[in-house]
């Protein structure tokens, strides 16, 4: 999962996300991870207020 954000991309990267510096380099890269012309995108508003919890099964 990319994540295009003002923090720095440290901190992305402790979330287990991908940093990317646009909306641009964010589609591009999900291109290419995905080997794929055309992605889904999915925006969340304020998304610096939803909090990610991860599990291990």
């Amino acid at each position: 999962m990319s994540y295009v954000s003002e923090m720095t991309d440290e901190v992305i990267r402790n979330m287990h996300m991908i940093p990317a510096h646009s909306i641009d380099e964010a589609i591009s890269m999900a291109k290419e991870q995905l080997g794929r012309d055309k992605v889904k995108i999915t925006a969340i508003p304020d998304g610096v207020s939803v909090m990610i919890e991860s599990f291990d099964y």
